[in-house]
């Protein structure tokens, strides 16, 4: 009878428990519910009147309380709560899965690319970074993760301060780089597949250029050989070049200050920038000749300006503008010094930037004003009368929208439309097969003249 006794007692035990249980379950599905219907409101008034009396909560509670906090723009709010769900146990691991993956497909996805700011992306992850740490990442929520880490990282290098350069550098070694996939990836875009590079190669492009931007050329240096090797001829977008070209910089920098011989590393260096066919590739080269030859630095920067570039690389061209400006000064050129630092205050304002204490300065010094004309064509022709008289030579192909402008001298010119502001090319006309003339003509005073333009037809 005991026994029997005891048994009913523990069925009675068991029951209730389970009906506990099974409460809770369905108290978490009516609040899942309710922030699918977007109830947010509803589901904090529910809570916080929970809480108030004192009612025992589960983390599935906290947890679409803390989403609905965030929805109502309190994340500050929200992160705390996310932080003390952090426990060891199989319900919290659901938990810290729910949170990767929502503030992956919430703050990430392409679907809300427009909802958000960049700095609110890298907030949100900023609290996965320092509230977990790579191993304690959840196995289904480790591609999730993946997949911020690199995109906070490339947003960090655009115009990176230091601290940007570092966090890149936290961030990137404090994970398993052989976690990271070498398959490149291949994405449908109008029927048509296009190719990008693979997981571990863009974490070494990240953590390069958050070398190089430090001037932390031993570690750059390092980093530009190891994917060279590990990957072997199968980088994408001419990282092939752009690595090695950095790597050279790097190498030739150091060899430099340890006053070792470098004239090898320079001319591969020269060889790269010729094939890279970028006006960046001319701008490190300068900076390169600096050190050692103020003459070949005013040429190398002389044809990096003369280059075409994309309207998302304005603040390098800006760059290569001050560099010239800054070299004009030693040389007691003021006046295409005054027109360079004329035209990256009018560039900068029209693109709503800040004007820099700097530029605001020589601004000051040389009296520009907003109403200033700028005289386009005169610092061409500085550029064009500086570029090396032995490195271009007419034969040059045309490509990319650039065209090869020949002088009577024999000296070449890179032009294109960004860079010509007053001129327009047409009319051409083909001459013994070799060399392409155009019609050149100014827009202001409409007299046209015959131009040269070499290439190979």
């Amino acid at each position: 009878m005991n026994k029997l006794f005891n048994l009913w007692y523990l069925l009675q035990i068991y029951v209730i428990i389970f009906v506990v249980k099974e409460q809770r379950t369905i108290e978490a599905y009516y609040l899942k519910s309710l922030y699918g219907q977007q109830e947010y409101e509803k589901i904090i008034n529910n809570v916080e009147v929970a809480i108030n009396n004192g009612q025992e909560l589960s983390n599935w509670d906290y947890f679409y309380y803390a989403l609905s906090l965030n929805r109502f723009g309190k994340t500050a709010d929200a992160i705390e709560i996310f932080k003390k769900l952090k426990l060891n146990s199989f319900i919290n691991t659901c938990v810290d899965e729910c949170i990767i993956n929502w503030i992956a497909s919430e703050y990430f996805s392409i679907a809300n690319a427009e909802k958000y700011k960049q700095d609110e992306r890298i907030e949100q992850f900023e609290f996965i970074f320092s509230n977990y740490k790579y191993s304690e990442i959840p196995e289904k929520s480790r591609s999730c993760f993946k997949y911020m880490l690199l995109k906070v990282c490339k947003q960090l290098n655009v115009l990176p301060t230091n601290t940007d350069s570092r966090k890149v550098i936290e961030i990137i070694t404090s994970v398993n780089f052989d976690d990271f996939s070498e398959e490149e990836r291949v994405f449908k875009d109008e029927d048509k597949d296009r190719v990008y590079f693979s997981e571990k190669e863009a974490l070494y492009s990240n953590i390069i250029k958050a070398y190089w931007n430090l001037k932390e050329y031993n570690l750059c240096s390092q980093y530009c050989q190891s994917a060279l090797t590990i990957f072997d001829g199968r980088l994408h977008h001419k990282n092939n070049i752009w690595f090695r070209q950095k790597q050279l910089i790097c190498d030739i920098r150091l060899k430099i200050e340890r006053n070792e011989e470098y004239s090898e590393d320079l001319k591969t260096l020269k060889s790269i920038c010729s094939k890279s066919k970028h006006f960046s590739s001319y701008k490190h080269l300068g900076d390169v000749y600096e050190l050692i030859d103020i003459d070949m630095a005013l040429s190398a920067y002389s044809e990096a300006y003369l280059y075409g570039y994309d309207i998302r690389e304005l603040h390098l061209k800006l760059g290569i503008l001050k560099e010239i400006a800054m070299i004009c000064e030693n040389k007691n050129n003021f006046f295409i010094a005054k027109q360079c630092y004329a035209l990256m205050i009018k560039l900068r304002k029209e693109n709503n930037w800040d004007i820099k204490r700097e530029l605001q300065s020589k601004a000051d010094l040389y009296s520009i004003t907003d109403d200033m004309r700028i005289r386009y064509n005169e610092i061409i022709n500085f550029c064009v009368n500086n570029l090396s008289k032995q490195k271009y030579l007419i034969g040059q192909v045309i490509q990319n929208n650039k065209i090869v402008c020949s002088d009577y001298k024999g000296k070449i010119i890179f032009f294109s439309n960004k860079d010509i502001l007053n001129y327009k090319f047409f009319n051409p006309k083909y001459i013994n097969g070799s060399i392409v003339a155009f019609k050149f003509a100014d827009f202001k005073t409409g007299k046209a003249k015959n131009i040269y333009i070499g290439a190979r037809l």
